[in-house]
């Protein structure tokens, strides 16, 4: 897997906070895996009693889904995050 911790991911999502449930891409894999990392804020949209909701973690799940398919863009095929 390719590390990607350097990579800014507001450069490859469109979420904004709040509504960004992840920090970092950790790293990316051509065969179709991508790892991120996500502090779980105190409070906040989709967090209770210091975690996350269900829908955050679906959230969460499919940002990282967005992170990888963003690094394709950007950092394989050199083209502009849809």
């Amino acid at each position: 897997m390719t590390d990607c911790r350097h990579i800014p991911v507001l450069e490859l999502l469109p979420q904004r906070p709040p509504f960004l449930f992840v920090d970092t891409l950790e790293a990316f894999d051509p065969d179709g895996r991508a790892l991120s990392s996500f502090t779980v804020p105190r409070e906040g949209i989709l967090v209770e009693e210091r975690r996350l909701t269900t829908a955050g973690l679906m959230e969460h799940m499919a940002q990282t889904a967005a992170l990888r398919i963003g690094y394709i863009a950007v950092y394989v095929r050199h083209i502009p995050v849809q």
